[in-house]
């Protein structure tokens, strides 16, 4: 009479190697290395002022850099930042030594409807020159309302 506790530990151990195939896989997802800078932070949290412009002629752009060696060929992709609120196309992405430089400039009229979700997820999507879509980073996205004028 066969040993069903052998048979089940058999089948235990291919659960396993299965499974730490697929851990191995979704461990790499977020890993990338990236650095940004103002408005956003270390962590990867956006802060932006509803209603204001966020343009690269005043230092305030919304930049990204992702390690080069990490993601595929980022020539020709068009890149997109996707909030709850709102999708922005970057205006610029450029490799930039080692790494590449997606840059977005959202306008005023942009900004101002992310007010009525003060907080929000985010993430920067690539769709590469042969269609393929890739998510570079995800974050969240702080938005800190505009005050009105009072006449």
């Amino acid at each position: 009479m066969p040993d069903p506790w052998g048979q089940l530990w058999l089948r235990l151990d291919a659960i396993d190697a299965q499974l730490a195939a697929i851990r191995a896989k979704t461990d790499t997802i977020g890993a990338l290395e990236v650095t940004v800078r103002s408005p956003v932070a270390e962590l990867g949290t956006v802060t932006l002022y509803a209603a204001d412009d966020y343009l690269a002629a005043h230092g305030r752009s919304i930049d990204v850099l992702v390690a080069a060696d990490d993601v595929p060929d980022l020539a020709g992709a068009t890149v997109r930042f996707k909030c709850e609120r709102a999708t922005w196309v970057a205006t610029s992405c450029t490799r930039s030594g080692p790494d590449w430089r997606i840059v977005f400039e959202p306008r005023k009229e942009q900004t101002g409807s992310l007010m009525l979700l003060p907080r929000q997820k985010y993430e920067v999507e690539a769709t590469l020159a042969d269609g393929s879509v890739i998510t570079l980073v995800l974050g969240i996205l702080v938005v800190v309302e505009d005050i009105p004028a009072v006449v």
